[in-house]
C-alpha cells in the first residue's frame, strides 16, 4: 500500500487465509492540484512489485486490518495496520515488493490522496523559503497525524456526494496537506511561519466584492488571496481569523443569500437561480438551500412569505 522506512512491528495476531480478490477504485476525482480515490482493496495480495508513484501519495485504511510486508533494497518490514493508519509516499522513489493478508473478514477500505508535485515545490518555496529542489519526504507506515488523517477523511466524504464536490473545498484542503508535509514530513526540518491577527478592512471588502461578482463562477482560491495580496494558505488563515468562516463556507454562505433574493425578487425557475449563483447540480443546490433557510427552493418560491424567517 506504501512504501516505508518507519519501525517493523511485531505480528499480533495469527492472519485470517482468505481468497484473493481484485483491488479497485470505488470513487475518483481529479482537482487542480489533488486527486482523490476511495479504494476496496484485495482480501490477499501476494508479493507484488510496486512502481514508484509520480506524485506524493497519502493513504488512510478506511476500513478493515491487515497484515503487511514491505521488502525493497533493505530488510524485509512488517506492520499490522489497522482502520485510520496512515501511509505515505514520496515521488519518484525506488521500486519494492509488497504483500498483505487481511485480518478480517471486511475487505480493506482505504483513501488515497495523490497530491502534485508542483504545489508541493511551490508550497515549500513560498511558505518557508525551501530550495524546493532540495525538498524530500520522509516516507513511512502507520504514521501518526491526525491532521493529514483528518483532511484525507473529510476528502475521501466529498467524493462520496458526487454532487457536493467543491473545487475551492478542495484546493483549501490541498494547500493545508502541503503546507504539513513540508512542516512535519520533509527530510529536513522546514518552518512555516504563522501570520496573526486579521485581513485588512480594505483587504477583506475586495475580497467581498470579487465573490459578488463572481457568484455565478467557479470561485479559486487563488483569486481569492490574490485580491487579498496573501499566498492561499496565509489568506486561508487570516480570513477564518476575520470572518469566523473558511472561504468555501463564506462562499456558500453568499450564494445562498442571493439565491434567497432572486427567488423573493423574480420570477426565475428554481433551475435558473441555481445557475446564476453558481450550481449546476439542482440537488446540490437544493440541499444547501434547505440547510441555509429551514425549507426547499420550490417552498420558498411557492410561499414568499416563507422569506420573513429566513
Amino acid at each position: 500500500m506504501a512504501h516505508s522506512h518507519s519501525p517493523a512491528l511485531p505480528p499480533t495476531a495469527q492472519p485470517l487465509v482468505l481468497p484473493t480478490t481484485e483491488s479497485h477504485v470505488l470513487r475518483r476525482r481529479r482537482y487542480a492540484h489533488l486527486e482523490v480515490r476511495t479504494c476496496q482493496e484485495a482480501l490477499h495480495l501476494p508479493p507484488t512489485q510496486v512502481q514508484p508513484v509520480a506524485e506524493t501519495q497519502i493513504i488512510v485504511l478506511t476500513a478493515g486490518a491487515m497484515r503487511m510486508e514491505l521488502q525493497d533494497d533493505g530488510p524485509r518490514r512488517s506492520y499490522q495496520a489497522q482502520t485510520g493508519d496512515l501511509f505515505l509516499t514520496g515521488p519518484h522513489g525506488q521500486a519494492y515488493e509488497q504483500s498483505w493478508t487481511s485480518l478480517v473478514a471486511q475487505a480493506p477500505r482505504c483513501v488515497s490522496l495523490y497530491l502534485s508535485n508542483q504545489l508541493l515545490a511551490l508550497t515549500a518555496a513560498t511558505e518557508s523559503g525551501a530550495d524546493a529542489a532540495q525538498v524530500k519526504l520522509r516516507e513511512g507506515s502507520c504514521i501518526p497525524d491526525p491532521l493529514l488523517r483528518q483532511l484525507s477523511l473529510s476528502l475521501a466524504q466529498e467524493l462520496e456526494t458526487p454532487e457536493n464536490q467543491s473545487e475551492l473545498y478542495a484546493d483549501t484542503a490541498a494547500r493545508m496537506l502541503a503546507v504539513q508535509l513540508v512542516r512535519q514530513h520533509c527530510a529536513r526540518s522546514y518552518q512555516v511561519p504563522e501570520y496573526r491577527g486579521k485581513l485588512l478592512p480594505q483587504r477583506l471588502s475586495l475580497v467581498r466584492d470579487y465573490v459578488q461578482a463572481h457568484l455565478a463562477e467557479p470561485i479559486l482560491l487563488e483569486s481569492l488571496a490574490a485580491e487579498a495580496c496573501l499566498s492561499p494558505y496565509h489568506f486561508c488563515r487570516l480570513f477564518k481569523q476575520t470572518t469566523g468562516q473558511s472561504p468555501n463556507q463564506y462562499v456558500i454562505q453568499q450564494r445562498m443569500e442571493r439565491a434567497v433574493h432572486l427567488l423573493r425578487s423574480t420570477d426565475h425557475s428554481v433551475t435558473q437561480v441555481a445557475y446564476a449563483v453558481g450550481y449546476r447540480s439542482l440537488g446540490h443546490f437544493a440541499q444547501l438551500f434547505q440547510r441555509h433557510t429551514g425549507c426547499a427552493p420550490t417552498e420558498f418560491q411557492r410561499w414568499p412569505r416563507a422569506a420573513d424567517k429566513v
